[in-house]
């Protein structure tokens, strides 16, 4: 196997299992001890559809330990993350597009996204980060600033997702 290609793989492999070990495995901060520790209230990140009453009514129900346990989530764990994610479909764009038309470099132009993706998501942090720490006070447009970059994040990374599989299957049927 190509290093190219064993770089990739391991990227893929450790971004899936990150993945499944914070929203499937129990240990401090993974999604399921989140869950148990908090009454069942949905954690901060997987609350898709929220709006800046939802953003306020989840730190309320999650009370303070909860808060300061998405803090601790937030600048662990998912200061990793978006790294990983963001690196991983950098390497998966440029791959599949040296692979579709010869070339990395006609990744460029797509390539941006991975990098959009990480840069929102690290700034999605930043701003529950704010919110949490001015906490009980409401900071409104801060809020709904942060619901936005929760949007744009997951539509980037989506994004991103689409435009790697759909270079490795121009590959594939250029191939065939």
């Amino acid at each position: 196997m190509p290093k190219k290609d064993a770089k990739l793989l391991t990227l893929v492999i450790c971004s899936v299992g990150a993945i499944l070990a914070v929203t499937l495995l129990y240990f401090p901060l993974s999604l399921p001890w989140m869950l148990q520790h908090s009454g069942g209230v949905a954690f901060f990140g997987t609350a898709w559809r929220r709006d800046v009453a939802k953003i306020y009514e989840i730190f309320d129900a999650l009370g303070a330990v909860g808060r300061r346990d998405i803090l601790c989530f937030t600048w662990t764990i998912d200061l990793a993350l978006p790294l990983l994610f963001g690196w991983t479909l950098y390497a998966a764009i440029g791959n599949g597009a040296e692979r579709a038309f010869g070339g990395a470099r006609t990744a460029g132009g797509f390539r941006w996204m991975a990098v959009a993706a990480a840069g929102s998501d690290y700034l999605e942090n930043t701003s529950i980060t704010v919110l949490l720490a001015a906490y009980p006070d409401r900071l409104p447009t801060l809020a709904s600033v942060s619901v936005r970059l929760t949007e744009i994040k997951f539509a980037l990374y989506g994004g991103c997702i689409f435009v790697a599989i759909a270079m490795f299957l121009i590959a594939f049927m250029r191939r065939v």
